[in-house]
């Protein structure tokens, strides 16, 4: 137990060194992803649909569409393509920003962009066909510690999961996927850094580094990621809490800026950290 509570205390004053920076970051990065990078590519596929004549696409008429108009289909296998490299993108720009902050070197923050773009196209094939698997299988069950809106536009949406859940013929193959699927996100927990940082390995050297190094802590990991989401889990309820209040406080003494201030709320909550629910 006291373990675990050096490493949130650690963890959450590596955070209180640098948090309005780390907020920043975030809030940015999550404005040009739901502002312009989002509504493109919804844009992109609804026009998709319109020139081949589809008037919607959903999980109950996929195959069909799939099966008549075979360009739709290279065009949305080329558009999850663009999103996993998106996704890279992100997390590259991400995590090399992070290093900056806490190194204190000084870089652009369009050098930074432009190093990760780099990052993406000097990934090794088979890095990016693993890659793209990861993305698509792993990361969406280990969100925690990895998370972009990106991955919601080509994994399987929530309310399908639900209904396949009220199947109890098919509970033990999903129960053996998730399984699977929470391994690997503990076991290759390194290894999209990894990727970023350590371009000079070999694909199959830089998986053998991932379950070596995870090797005899995969409870020790499981348990931190647990610990530390329900940590992220509390201060995002209680922030919550606390912007509630603090509009009460603005309908009640500053009627005039409550809207404006509701607005600024409403902003920092949907694109921060500290929001539990975002996607």
């Amino acid at each position: 137990m006291r373990r675990l509570f050096r490493f949130l205390k650690a963890n959450f004053q590596a955070f209180g060194r640098h948090w309005s920076v780390y907020v920043l970051l975030v809030v940015s990065i999550n404005l040009v992803l739901t502002s312009l990078i989002v509504p493109g590519l919804t844009w992109g596929v609804n026009r998709l649909l319109v020139v081949n004549g589809i008037g919607y696409l959903t999980y109950t008429n996929f195959v069909s569409v799939l099966t008549k108009h075979p360009l739709v289909l290279i065009s949305l296998v080329l558009l999850v393509l663009l999103i996993c490299g998106l996704v890279y993108i992100q997390m590259a720009f991400l995590f090399r920003q992070i290093k900056r902050i806490q190194e204190q070197t000084p870089a652009s923050q369009w050098q930074l962009l432009k190093q990760s773009g780099h990052d993406l196209l000097t990934l090794k094939p088979l890095t990016m066909l693993i890659m793209i698997g990861y993305f698509l299988l792993i990361l969406p069950f280990g969100q925690i510690i990895f998370k972009s809106v990106l991955l919601n536009k080509v994994t399987i949406p929530a309310f399908i999961i639900q209904d396949m859940w009220t199947t109890p013929k098919i509970w033990g193959p999903i129960i053996l996927v998730y399984t699977l699927a929470l391994i690997l996100s503990i076991r290759l927990i390194t290894f999209l850094p990894e990727t970023i940082f350590n371009k000079k390995l070999s694909t199959t050297r830089l998986l053998q580094k991932c379950w070596q190094t995870t090797r005899g802590r995969f409870w020790r990991l499981l348990i931190k990621v647990g610990v530390l989401a329900i940590a992220i889990t509390l201060v995002g309820v209680l922030s919550q809490l606390l912007f509630f209040n603090l509009q009460r406080y603005y309908d009640q003494n500053l009627p005039h800026y409550a809207l404006l201030l509701a607005i600024l709320n409403l902003f920092i909550l949907a694109n921060s950290i500290i929001n539990p629910n975002r996607n």
